[in-house]
């Protein structure tokens, strides 16, 4: 709900910090239930390595410069997540 409403803002000074938590906790939660939906823990994990995927395209896509609206975002977190899920997975299935 409040990606909608934040995509439909006609600027981006009409979104306030508040609007922006709430969007990011809302998000979670569609991960989360994402997540548990699946059975296995390679399934979940996979559906994660997806998403984060995904996330990383949506950065490279705003980040072009006919697309940029900001600052550029950085990416770094998101490949050190992935790496994380990774060695996580080798781990879990030792």
């Amino acid at each position: 709900e409040k990606d909608i409403a934040i995509r439909n803002l006609s600027t981006i000074e009409d979104i306030t910090l508040n609007d922006t938590y709430s969007q990011h906790i809302e998000a979670i939660k569609l991960l989360t239930d994402m997540i548990i939906d699946k059975q296995s823990y390679e399934e979940k994990i996979e559906k994660c390595n997806e998403y984060l995927e995904n996330v990383l395209q949506n950065i490279e896509s705003h980040n072009k410069p006919e697309n940029l609206v900001l600052n550029k975002f950085t990416d770094v977190h998101v490949k050190n997540y992935k790496t994380a899920l990774k060695k996580f997975k080798e781990m879990l299935l030792l």
